[in-house]
């Protein structure tokens, strides 16, 4: 469900830690059975683990459990520890756990229906007494009024709805799952419907010989369009749609700002993974960095406070240009051609946001151009 990214969020606003309760787990079978067998015969057995582990950190320092099984456990620890304990439960749409499980192929999701049979009253316990997240809302307050009253903030967190994201962490997230710890999914498990930006093929014609790359190209400049939009909480985006343009709901403000952004790291894995096949994944690492690293400008101005001034102006419009250059290279183009169109185009979508006064992207348009 996306629920040990949410803790590592929270663990890294808090200025903690996130500890996985399987560690205190040395052999749970295939799905569980054999840690239940050892809780049948000791319920605290896991408990008492986690116990001494935690009493090595810490009072005053915060620590995410991520993924404990049940309410005896929490107990136990919380009481016997004297530390307050604040219970998330995760949930996310049934597609999109369909989707997780049936890509990332880890080992025991196979074995999905029996787990969830064998954990089910436990869980519910756990769902009855915690703050729900339902990762498909943007409506996460009570969850965001609970943490707050504990010291813990997102970092740079979304102005327009209540949702437990911090932006920043989203950029990291789009590093650690292309570079450090790529998902084991293919590119043809992305449903077509995903891919909605198809017009980089009429900037780059050479595109068009090489259908597969297209693709690739398509699927990535759809993902960073999501990430575009939840980060810039843009409510629209214009699609050319043939000759015409439409300005459609974005997708975040339909299926919730974490759902968007999960789908948007799946196709970046799987473009990855699909460069990678092809022996061609030289230079996309970099030009990812250069895209993060010119949307971390605007988002640190905006944890500041602050309106941009000129020189990093200057440096964002590297998300367009830097994706442009990389593509320019794989079909043979002019990487100074595509750097400048790529500013152009960046520089005419700011004034365009400017003009229909549209997310924080507008506002920092304004911020900039009257300074």
């Amino acid at each position: 469900s996306g629920k040990s990214v949410l803790a590592e969020m929270i663990a890294r606003a808090a200025g903690g830690r996130r500890v996985k309760w399987a560690r205190f787990v040395p052999n749970p079978g295939r799905y569980g059975e054999e840690a239940a067998r050892e809780e049948a015969k000791d319920p605290l057995v896991f408990a008492k683990a986690a116990r001494e582990a935690l009493l090595a950190i810490p009072c005053q320092e915060v620590v995410v459990l991520d993924g404990p099984k049940s309410v005896e456990a929490i107990e136990f620890i919380t009481y016997t520890l004297s530390r307050p304990a604040l219970l998330l439960w995760v949930e996310a749409p049934s597609w999109l756990r369909q989707f997780i499980l049936n890509t990332r192929r880890d080992p025991d999701d196979p074995f999905e229906e029996e787990r969830a049979a064998l954990f089910a009253a436990r869980w519910e316990e756990i769902r009855r007494r915690a703050l729900v997240v339902d990762l498909s809302s943007n409506d996460h307050r009570h969850a965001l009024e609970a943490l707050a009253a504990h010291g813990i903030f997102p970092r740079i967190p979304m102005e327009s709805v209540p949702v437990l994201l911090d932006r920043g962490f989203v950029l990291g997230m789009l590093l650690h799952f292309t570079r450090d710890q790529p998902l084991r999914i293919s590119i043809n498990d992305i449903p077509c419907d995903w891919v909605f930006h198809v017009s980089y093929s009429d900037r780059f014609p050479r595109l068009r010989q090489d259908p597969q790359l297209q693709h690739i190209v398509h699927v990535i400049a759809s993902a960073f369009r999501l990430v575009d939009d939840v980060l810039d909480e843009s409510p629209t985006r214009r699609l050319r749609m043939g000759d015409r343009v439409e300005e459609i709901p974005a997708h975040w403000t339909v299926e919730g700002a974490w759902v968007a952004v999960m789908r948007a790291v799946a196709m970046l894995c799987a473009a990855r993974n699909a460069l990678a096949e092809r022996g061609a994944l030289e230079g996309f690492m970099e030009m990812m960095e250069r895209v993060v690293r010119a949307v971390s400008v605007e988002l640190e101005a905006d944890r500041e406070r602050r309106p941009l001034r000129p020189d990093e102006y200057a440096l964002t419009l590297e998300r367009e240009s830097a994706f442009r250059v990389w593509v320019a290279r794989m079909v043979g183009e002019d990487p100074e051609w595509a750097a400048r169109e790529g500013v152009m185009d960046q520089m005419k979508n700011d004034r365009r946001a400017l003009e229909a006064r549209k997310g924080l992207e507008a506002r920092r348009v304004a911020e900039i151009f009257s300074s």
